[in-house]
């Protein structure tokens, strides 16, 4: 047996990353983030969950999940209902489970490795190429967080493949509040 059946490379797994990520889930505000594919392709389809004390305390409330995603050139909108679960550690979380949805692949998407040393009309190309690469790849989901509380709070959101659920997961914490001003007084911005 050769040392890569046993210990396989990232690439030849599957594996999700996060392309976008909204910095803050803000009470009536649209939150968005992107997936898109590290590693190989895959039939199996992923699972979206949100969680955390956010959702284990009831104080965060998800409806709908918008999927945004590009298919013959063109953007395709779909919407599917959370569902609420319980874990087995005593806790919450939404859940949208996409089964048998196609996960690209990842691992020959074009690098943008020497685009500096190329003469301008080269590069604006390639870097469209990379672009129109990367969007392809990619599935953008889309919801409106209610959360009420005058204190902060916080969720993870997450993106399990079903083919590789322990190593090939996107995770990312973020804060919950019902501050609309948030990022207006965080980046200076007056009214």
């Amino acid at each position: 047996m050769s040392f890569t059946k046993l210990f396989p490379t990232k690439k030849s797994q599957v594996k999700l990353g996060f392309s976008t990520m909204g910095e803050v889930l803000i009470d009536g505000l649209g939150f968005s983030f992107g997936i898109e594919s590290l590693g190989k392709p895959s039939d199996m389809g992923f699972l979206v969950t949100v969680s955390g004390d956010a959702v284990d305390k009831g104080l965060l409330k998800l409806d709908k999940l918008e999927v945004h995603t590009l298919k013959d050139g063109k953007f395709q909108i779909r919407s599917y209902g959370f569902k609420k679960v319980s874990k087995k550690d005593g806790g919450h979380a939404y859940q949208v489970a996409f089964k048998g949805v196609r996960i690209a692949d990842g691992r020959n998407l074009k690098s943008g490795k020497g685009i500096s040393l190329m003469n301008i009309a080269k590069r604006a190309e390639l870097e469209n190429e990379l672009m129109m690469d990367r969007i392809a790849n990619e599935v953008m989901f889309k919801f409106t967080p209610v959360f009420t509380e005058k204190t902060d709070s916080e969720a993870l959101i997450a993106v399990f493949p079903y083919e590789n659920i322990v190593n090939g997961a996107a995770s990312q914490w973020v804060n919950v509040t019902s501050d609309r001003d948030r990022l207006k007084k965080k980046y200076g911005i007056k009214p």
